[in-house]
């Protein structure tokens, strides 16, 4: 066997233009009678990087040796540490977390009758001695503080193999030994060979680094073993034999057979809008902030995957908090999962810092990608031949944001071959902008469901509220900021660049949304109305006002912030968990912000549009499970009459429709289904 010929290996790999598990792991593996391997983390999905070299390893006998960190994920488990009180303690309880990873890598932390496939193989090669892991641990290890549960472990990403000519390959990179490591994460390696004369050096300074670790004669680190009595339970709870894979039923067509029962939680409104939905296969479902558009969406995909309707999902929005939180939302629902269909899904994010579109791209099949609204990387996206559009649900959240400009000139005609089109939205009409209206209803569908506020209150979806306003006056200054305004606009059309309509309010709202007198009367209602910032939002226009609110707010309560864009997303959950009273914010808390806590929200500056309006407010409406009696409260700023009519008429009519709003009871009927 000439191993150089055969594997024909690159110096370096890299996750997206290349597989480290299929294009190193794997060939390696089917060939090697020996690998080691050092990691951070290591899980079973590792194993599909194995599932074509297990003849060989079980047949010849191959031997894996993984010496990894303990993995610590959960704060209970943190609280079990902390409540050690000797080093010694400490590093016993560390050990047996260590083998409980172990244990739940092979699934026995389930249920010992329910381990599948992968499990089984798992097990078998460990009982049988093939499969060795050691945990090692820092000799200079530190306590971790809680939400710090990877700080100063055993992170070391290299390996090598050995093949039966007494060839060698060691790799040194970024990946950990785990399916997302293998194929998704955007990971490196390079790699060394045996007969490559120029390798040699760093080829036997990887092996010796590898082997002084695992021989345990690293001065710097603890290797544990695994114990005898999770070895025994392995041991018992394996196969006897070599586990057979095993044949997967065909799931059925959706259309011969009964709808997947729908969750029992969802509220009586989800559940018509996933029915409607999946009667329809595209359109968009208009649901009041709060009212659980992510869960109904969620229960869609769920029905389609089960359903073998769709073998892949595309969720689509802006900004990295509602992206974030889609993320989390998917991947707790993928964990919370009882079937296993469901619970091998991969989630792949292209948003911010994260560039994994290429992975989804070469992995679309039972896969999830979360993906930002950017114009050029959609288009990529959805003129790709990777992805079966027959097979697809793709997911726009936000929707009235995808009719922009730059979307209907990229996008247009790109969605009609997509087997199911959703789309989301408090309000997806797009004010002033019938071009992008008409570009969403031809890309994604008319509105085919709709759960309005009133619906939403009534139903005990959202909460009551209280409506309070206080009215302003312009100003002397105010009013000349205005005429210069009109100034501003004869120039312009002198010089042959006369404005819009739309531009010339603009600019006009702007003085009325910055109004000198809001932050003194924001201050007397604060004064009237002690303890009225407790867990609230302060909608301002722009940093420049907020800096003026903030004076205000800083009289009343040190425990705020400023919420801008490029401001961290902690102190959201620093709102969430009453550390903070207060936040004063812009347009970025306008979407998809959950906060159920949250008490009250003031309107400092409100702009014309409905859909602002629906969202601000829907921050404080969303019902909350350590106070169900919650109550909220809306503070508007109100203009009085004078010259400015139409900005007038503007808050008034906003503030007509919040108080109407404002008189919905909760109905305590149960809605039928």
């Amino acid at each position: 066997m000439n191993i150089p010929d055969i594997l024909k290996l690159k110096d370096r790999y890299q996750n997206g233009k290349d597989n480290i598990g299929k294009d190193l792991i794997k060939p390696c593996l089917e060939l090697c009678t020996h690998y080691r391997r050092g990691t951070g983390f290591f899980s079973s999905s590792a194993l599909k990087s194995y599932a074509s070299s297990l003849e060989h390893i079980i047949e010849d006998n191959v031997k894996i040796d993984i010496l990894c960190s303990p993995i610590i994920q959960d704060k209970s488990l943190i609280n079990v540490l902390e409540r050690n009180s000797t080093p010694e303690l400490k590093v016993k309880t560390i050990r047996q977390l260590a083998e409980n990873v172990l244990l739940m890598a092979v699934g026995f932390h389930l249920d010992s009758k329910r381990i599948d496939y992968r499990s089984k193989l798992l097990s078998y090669l460990i009982a049988n001695g093939q499969l060795e892991c050691k945990f090692a641990i820092p000799k200079n290890f530190e306590w971790p503080a809680e939400g710090d549960n990877t700080h100063n472990i055993y992170h070391v990403k290299l390996g090598y193999f050995e093949f039966p000519d007494g060839s060698r390959v060691a790799f040194d990179g970024s990946f950990n030994e785990s399916d997302s490591g293998h194929s998704y994460h955007v990971d490196r390696t390079q790699v060394y060979c045996s007969w490559i004369p120029s390798d040699e050096i760093r080829l036997k300074g990887i092996i010796d680094d590898v082997d002084i670790d695992w021989n345990e004669t690293n001065e710097y680190i603890s290797v544990y073993p695994l114990s005898k009595d999770t070895l025994e339970i392995i041991k018992k709870l394996s196969p006897k034999k070599r586990p057979r894979k095993p044949n997967v039923p065909q799931v059925k067509s959706y259309e011969k057979e009964k709808i997947i029962p729908l969750t029992q939680t969802l509220w009586p409104h989800q559940k018509k809008a996933v029915l409607k939905f999946l009667n329809n296969k595209s359109g968009i479902l208009e649901m009041a902030t709060g009212s659980g558009k992510t869960t109904t969406a969620i229960e869609i995909i769920k029905q389609l995957f089960l359903s073998n309707k769709i073998n892949s999902v595309i969720i689509c929005t802006y900004g990295s908090d509602l992206l974030d939180q889609w993320y989390k939302e998917i991947e707790g629902w993928i964990i919370r999962s009882e079937s296993q269909k469901l619970e091998h899904i991969t989630t792949f994010r292209a948003y911010k810092t994260h560039d994994q579109l290429q992975a989804y791209l070469n992995n679309p099949i039972n896969s999830i990608l979360i993906i930002s609204r950017d114009a050029p990387r959609l288009k990529r996206l959805l003129t790709s031949k990777q992805i079966d559009k027959s097979k697809i649900l793709l997911i726009h959240d936000e929707i009235h944001g995808f009719g922009s400009p730059a979307m209907v000139s990229n996008l247009s005609s790109l969605h009609k071959n997509i087997a199911y089109r959703l789309g989301l939205s408090a309000t997806p009409e797009r004010e002033y902008d019938e071009a992008g209206t008409d570009f969403i209803k031809k890309e994604i569908g008319e509105v085919i469901f709709t759960f309005t506020l009133h619906d939403a209150i009534e139903q005990g979806t959202l909460c009551e509220f209280d409506y309070i306003t206080r009215d302003f006056i312009l100003t002397d200054a105010d009013k000349e900021r205005r005429k210069s305004i009109f100034s501003r606009q004869a120039r312009a059309a002198k010089e042959g660049n006369p404005w819009s309509e739309e531009t010339l309010y603009r600019e006009l709202s702007k003085v009325v949304k910055k109004a000198e007198l809001k932050p003194l009367v924001l201050n007397d209602y604060l004064h009237e109305n002690e303890g009225a910032l407790s867990s609230s939002i302060i909608f301002v226009l722009d940093r420049e006002q907020g800096d003026e609110i903030c004076k205000v707010v800083s009289h009343f309560t040190h425990k705020y912030k400023t919420y801008y864009a490029g401001t961290e997303k902690v102190y959201l959950d620093m709102l969430a968990s009453n550390e903070i009273d207060t936040l004063i914010a812009c347009e970025r808390l306008n979407e998809g912000i959950d906060i159920k806590g949250l008490k009250s929200v003031f309107l400092i500056a409100s702009p014309k549009s409905k859909l602002d309006t629906i969202q601000r407010i829907g921050r404080c409406l969303r019902k909350d499970p350590n106070n169900p009696m919650k109550r909220a409260l809306v503070v508007d700023f109100i203009l009085e009459e004078d010259s400015d009519n139409e900005r007038v008429n503007t808050d008034n009519q906003r503030k007509e429709w919040l108080m109407e709003i404002s008189r919905s009871r909760f109905k305590n009927n149960k809605e039928t289904e």
